[in-house]
């Protein structure tokens, strides 16, 4: 499981350049702007992080990798659970981020609390989407595991 899990961090980090884009777009949006401002970028990362780490499903069926995986020792409930254990760990990553930008806007505003409180929220719910996103998605496919979460969320 342990590989499985590099491997998924190595996928996700193949594209380091769009989360290097969306960590600075943040990051300068926290300098520059409100308390309003915080709230929505922190929202933003956690959508681009579960989206990023929900990807790694598709990539593992891109050219029947998933048929390759399957032919090593491990089952699909090891698979299964694995994506569970990463993207709470990508929201992990979510909350950490939404706190420090709560202590950047601690340096600008009095709405610490709020930020924080506001990017915890966000990061726990994109966890519960992921997380009603994995069993479908591997069911159903790509397409079908991500807009069923967003029509029952509606």
């Amino acid at each position: 499981m342990k590989g499985l899990i590099i491997k998924d961090f190595q996928l996700l980090f193949s594209n380091k350049r769009i989360l290097y884009i969306v960590f600075a777009i943040a990051l300068f949006s926290a300098m520059m702007g409100d308390g309003i401002t915080l709230t929505y970028i922190s929202s933003f990362v956690a959508v681009m992080l579960q989206v990023s780490a929900l990807s790694t499903i598709s990539y593992d069926n891109y050219q029947h990798g998933n048929t390759f995986l399957m032919t090593l020792p491990l089952r699909r409930k090891d698979y299964v659970i694995e994506k569970y254990i990463f993207c709470s760990i990508i929201a992990c990553v979510g909350i950490m981020f939404s706190l420090i930008l709560g202590l950047l806007a601690r340096m600008r505003t009095n709405h610490m609390k709020i930020e924080i409180a506001v990017g915890i929220v966000i990061a726990l719910v994109f966890l519960i989407y992921s997380f009603i996103a994995i069993p479908l998605e591997l069911k159903f496919g790509n397409e079908v595991g991500r807009t069923i979460p967003f029509i029952i969320g509606a």
